[in-house]
């Protein structure tokens, strides 16, 4: 399949500023866009791949959970992106399922646009140093955005 960086119309009309501003008030504003493009692409392949359980970087889970905590307005736009609701089914721990949907999602994201999703090299990253997120002393440290702790 030849990358495709377009977005469906549909996507692309998603007025998600106030997502966008939000998040800017705890990230900076070109990672607060990084954001908004990865869920804008995250539901891109969730509309291409209705049948498959995705699940996105911990950056566009960012955003999205800011969509959705607009709720008329997340209703809304999933019934003119998906034609229902899009549900979100947070795992409180990682499993076997939630991994899979993950490793698919990564490899869909990349086969469609041809690059890592958003805070994906971090992961690694922290993978590689053998960091666990909220673990470090400082956001410096593994590059990844707020910590839990």
């Amino acid at each position: 399949m030849a990358v495709k960086k377009n977005l469906p119309s549909a996507i692309r009309r998603l007025d998600l500023g106030a997502v966008e501003h939000k998040l800017a008030l705890r990230l900076t504003e070109p990672v607060a866009k990084m954001c908004v493009l990865g869920l804008r692409r995250f539901y891109t392949l969730c509309r291409e791949n209705p049948r498959k359980s995705l699940a996105p970087s911990h950056m566009i889970d960012w955003a999205w959970h800011e969509h959705i905590l607009m709720t008329k307005k997340y209703a809304s736009d999933c019934q003119t992106v998906f034609g229902g609701f899009l549900h979100h089914q947070p795992e409180l721990e990682p499993n076997a399922s939630s991994r899979r949907g993950y490793a698919r999602t990564s490899k869909l994201y990349f086969a469609r646009f041809g690059e890592a999703m958003p805070g994906e090299e971090a992961r690694n990253s922290r993978k590689r140093k053998g960091i666990r997120h909220g673990t470090c002393k400082s956001c410096k440290t593994c590059g990844t955005g707020p910590c839990k702790s």
